[in-house]
């Protein structure tokens, strides 16, 4: 199998996620079209090393000792002119330049998204949502590369989509495209929706970080009674915040190295300036103890783990 072209070797990942935490990648290679990602697909498996995609490097968290295999960053980016109510993208295009395509094409569906970092591929792998919502109501398709070589079309019920989740997590398939689907809109009237959106998001921490590091919590989860320990207006959606649950674990401010949970939003863990993914790493286990011996519940993580 020949070398894919633009291989590069040994190649820092810190910088190509939004923590800005990680070792290098053994090979490193940026896919502009779907054959590079198959090309470099190929050749790992030819020389048995181990692969990952990454798109915005949000949700992400990267061994300090980096990754002993290929990273192939998904740069596929394209956004084509909606037809209908129909809107295909590659996995590699920016989330916030979906949403303003379909905005701008009076195509309701995903103003509620605007400001959430990354890309396409790693919001419906992840599922990500915002304000009760989520990516997967306006999948219709996500075309993938399939462990086997194969490409294969999966349809929104093949997806598996839960809270936080798809089948994407459970399988070594790679997305490579989407078709969405939205519903007809005033472009006037989603710019203000979009506006409002933006101005409701929660303030972003002023240090790096992954997003929100664990899943919220279903209230039915907990036993009855620790659910009489939940003020009510903290529950949103049936589901009650881990920030609400760290904070109440006293674990607001709490720092190993250079990783701190941030005080005005406890499910931020940031990186303040040199954190190692150690340090982080010690501060995802503390959480889940700690929150457990309070609560009788075990969080889990939305930050996904490469290289460890």
């Amino acid at each position: 199998m020949l070398r894919p072209q633009n291989l590069k070797e040994k190649v820092a990942l810190a910088p190509y996620t939004t923590f800005k935490i990680g070792g290098p990648a053994l090979f490193f290679l940026e896919a502009a079209l779907n054959i590079d990602i198959i090309e470099g697909i190929t050749w790992a498996k030819a020389k048995s090393l181990p692969y990952c995609v990454i798109g915005g490097g949000s949700n992400i968290l990267v061994s300090d000792n980096g990754f002993p295999g290929l990273v192939i960053k998904n740069n596929i980016s394209y956004v084509k002119e909606p037809s209908g109510t129909m809107l295909e993208a590659g996995a590699g295009a920016w989330l916030g330049n979906i949403v303003m395509a379909s905005q701008n094409a009076g195509l309701a569906g995903l103003e509620w998204a605007i400001g959430i970092p990354g890309t396409l591929g790693g919001a419906i792998c992840g599922n990500a949502g915002a304000f009760g919502r989520s990516v997967s109501e306006v999948v219709r398709e996500v075309s993938v590369l399939e462990e086997s070589g194969r490409m294969e079309t999966y349809k929104k019920k093949q997806c598996e989509f839960g809270y936080r989740d798809s089948v994407f997590k459970r399988q070594n398939s790679v997305i490579l495209s989407a078709l969405l689907e939205f519903q007809k809109e005033n472009p006037e009237i989603l710019r203000e929706k979009t506006r409002e959106f933006s101005k409701n998001r929660p303030f972003q921490p002023p240090f790096p970080s992954a997003g929100c590091a664990f899943k919220n919590i279903e209230l039915k989860n907990l036993s009855p009674a620790v659910q009489k320990m939940i003020p009510p207006q903290r529950v949103k959606g049936g589901k009650v915040p881990a920030g609400f649950l760290i904070q109440e674990a006293g674990l607001a401010g709490k720092q190993r190295g250079g990783a701190r949970i941030w005080e005005n939003h406890c499910n931020y863990i940031v990186n303040t300036g040199n954190a190692s993914a150690a340090d982080v790493k010690e501060l995802i286990v503390i959480c889940k103890k700690l929150v457990y011996d309070k609560f009788d519940v075990t969080l889990e993580e939305e930050i996904r783990y490469i290289g460890f």
